[in-house]
């Protein structure tokens, strides 16, 4: 059977010092991260679930005082990032196959979610949900429409999949998320489209 995240994290172990060579570090992230640092206590207890090679989402956040968890399926940028960051807890592994009893003030996944097939991506909800405190705080960037793509990395065919707009919502709510903020293709963040929740009510 195909695994086309398989294929991905083959792309990105291959491809790491030239993808963290061309990566945008402008930080236009930078108004979603602080919605989602409004919704957290200060010193947040951060799981960031692709953190790649952590510049600049997590460079941003540590200097704002988070304490990061990153996980990345692809060793040698883990590898980037532990150097980088030595204060901080880096993870090589697979997001559906990682386990963890920590809990933890908040959730990224910007560019990793969307790699995932959309049965995998819907097998994630209940762990968010699970790894969270209560009120904690999801950032997640998604595509706009149910399908599946291919975008570019390192000029080579890259796997994007997303479900339907109110297939999200729904696994969000099922999951107990409230406050849910959805933005699609949002011009002021390099077109991304995303959500932002907070769990229990």
């Amino acid at each position: 059977m195909a695994d086309p995240y398989g294929d991905t994290q083959k792309l990105y172990r291959r491809a790491a010092a030239e993808y963290d060579a061309g990566r945008n570090k402008s930080l236009f992230e930078k108004t979603v991260l602080d919605a989602l640092l409004s919704r957290c206590p200060d010193n947040a207890r951060i799981l960031y679930l692709g953190s790649g090679a952590g510049e600049p989402m997590a460079a941003y956040l540590i200097a704002k005082g988070a304490q990061i968890t990153g996980v990345d399926f692809a060793a040698e940028m883990v590898a980037t990032t532990q150097k980088r960051f030595p204060d901080h807890t880096w993870i090589a592994a697979d997001m559906r196959d990682f386990e963890t009893d920590q809990k933890f003030d908040a959730i990224i996944s910007w560019s990793g979610l969307f790699h995932l097939t959309r049965p995998d991506q819907i097998a994630m909800f209940p762990k968010f949900a699970r790894w969270l405190t209560p009120q904690g705080a999801i950032l997640v960037a998604t595509g706009d429409q149910d399908g599946e793509v291919y975008g570019t990395v390192a000029d080579t065919p890259v796997y994007h999949s997303s479900l339907a707009p109110d297939h999200y919502c729904q696994l969000f709510t099922e999951n107990g998320f409230s406050d849910i903020q959805y933005t699609t293709q949002d011009p002021d963040c390099g077109g991304f489209t995303h959500w932002i929740a907070t769990l229990g009510s």
